[in-house]
């Protein structure tokens, strides 16, 4: 949310939305529950309306359990199979920056099914830049202490500058 604030004083060539989804683990029974309520509802109208000529997303970042302090940003499986160019953008710019939390050459152990399956789904080029390893995920321990503001500038950086290159 903080980059929110930032926003006003980023030239960009593109306009920047923020999106935030919540219930997308809102599963008391996988096998009749569903997932993705927020992204998938704000996919399927994206589409819907994509054909009546509004706007149309370049891409989208998701971002998820990326302040712990050891943070690992390896390329997510599914974001390279739907959206591998933003994939490249973002990781250029990460390596150009030297953020080292990014690691464009492993890749995630598993896929990850999140949000930007939606978002790939309906039209819109996703990446879900994640910390799967994060230890305190899901846990009482996910607490400000275990977090890293220096971790969150440097995602921070990486998206600000990619974000100066869309076009």
């Amino acid at each position: 949310m903080e980059l929110a604030h930032h926003m006003n004083k980023l030239p960009t060539n593109v306009g920047v939305d923020f999106v935030f989804f919540d219930g997308e683990e809102y599963i008391f029974d996988s096998s009749v529950d569903q997932y993705f309520f927020g992204s998938e509802h704000f996919g399927e109208e994206y589409s819907a309306n994509r054909k009546k000529g509004d706007k149309v997303y370049l891409a989208a970042i998701l971002l998820d359990m990326i302040a712990g302090k050891d943070l690992r940003l390896p390329v997510e499986q599914n974001s390279w199979r739907d959206a591998g160019k933003v994939v490249e953008d973002v990781y250029k710019v990460a390596d150009q920056l030297k953020a080292t939390a990014f690691d464009g050459k492993e890749f995630s152990k598993t896929p990850v099914e999140d949000d930007h399956v939606m978002l790939n789904k309906n039209g819109i080029p996703a990446v879900d830049l994640i910390d799967f390893d994060y230890k305190h995920w899901h846990r009482l321990t996910d607490v400000p202490d275990n977090c890293s503001g220096d971790n969150m500038a440097q995602v921070a950086r990486v998206l600000s500058v990619w974000l100066q290159r869309v076009k």
